[in-house]
């Protein structure tokens, strides 16, 4: 316990030795990566992004405009050097980068007179930035705290979202969410969002289960038609899952082919599936992000016991 409570004192040596954190191992929950490895790095990744969302609003909330800025300016060059190397589930290194980076001084502009021009010569220092502004000192090990109670808070939210979605065995024309916390305007959007994922994991299964069946040749084709054509957009991270499932209980009993299809049959099969995907998701969700903070720490831990022996 006592090591632990030293470990922040450590970050700032990694910048006075040159040493670096080490490259976190791939260790996210394997149970949710086995059953499904896209929706898993897809859902880790977003969850990380919404975080950081959620912190920079909170900064700006509070008034402290200068680590919104500096939070903001942070990730947005990770992401972008994340997107470069075409990394799935790995966004949350960006907690490790927090963890062991060291104090910096970072320099906060003011807006500053609208009535100066651009070449006006007391609008610029002689380092050719804004003279009107302040200089903030930045720990971000602090920040890459609150940004993990933060991820976690987040996730436990959308396992709420997740646990109600799979109780959602019947369609329904209500779509009206209720925000989780203050801090979370996009708590509807996330819980649309989540859904969304989830009945595109129940609609791949459906057709997977039904794909190598003769007798299911016509039920595949008009599944296959009517779900990922006809409502493919429903089936978006920004679409509206409900809007497909009523319009699919809406369709008539009719013979295709030699076949009989059933779309209120297929209405409830697709409801199930996706209350039993949503279920895992939410029993998964909370020990993959415990597995990527845990990996953080460690790596973190590691780092500052090799500065210690060197």
């Amino acid at each position: 316990m006592v090591a632990l409570a030293l470990l922040p004192s450590f970050a700032s040596a990694l910048i006075i030795t040159g040493a670096a954190p080490r490259q976190m191992p791939r260790t996210s929950a394997p149970v949710m990566q086995m059953l499904y490895p896209d929706e898993a790095a897809w859902l880790t990744d977003t969850l990380m992004s919404r975080s950081v969302e959620n912190q920079v609003q909170t900064f700006g909330e509070v008034n402290n405009r200068g680590l919104q800025i500096w939070l903001h300016g942070k990730w947005t060059k990770f992401f972008e050097e994340q997107k470069e190397q075409k990394q799935k589930g790995r966004l949350y290194d960006f907690l490790n980068v927090l963890r062991t980076s060291g104090t910096e001084d970072f320099f906060v502009p003011m807006p500053g007179f609208r009535q100066l021009s651009p070449n006006n010569p007391y609008l610029k220092t002689a380092g050719g930035r804004s003279s009107q502004g302040f200089t903030l000192e930045i720990e971000p090990p602090k920040v890459g705290l609150q940004l993990m109670a933060v991820r976690e808070d987040l996730a436990g939210v959308w396992v709420q979202h997740l646990e109600r979605i799979s109780t959602l065995t019947e369609p329904s024309s209500n779509r009206t969410q209720a925000s989780m916390a203050h801090t979370i305007s996009n708590a509807a959007a996330d819980s649309q969002m989540l859904r969304s994922v989830a009945t595109k994991v129940a609609v791949r299964e459906m057709l997977s289960d039904i794909a190598h069946l003769p007798s299911q040749k016509e039920k595949h084709e008009w599944l296959s038609t009517f779900v990922l054509v006809t409502h493919a957009k429903s089936l978006t991270r920004e679409g509206d899952v409900e809007v497909m499932i009523q319009a699919i209980g809406t369709q008539p009993l009719h013979i295709r082919g030699k076949a009989l299809v059933d779309p209120m049959e297929i209405q409830r099969d697709l409801l199930k599936r996706t209350a039993q995907v949503s279920e895992k998701f939410g029993k998964v969700l909370p020990e993959t992000v415990a597995t990527e903070h845990a990996t953080v720490q460690t790596s973190f831990l590691e780092t500052c016991l090799r500065i210690t022996n060197s």
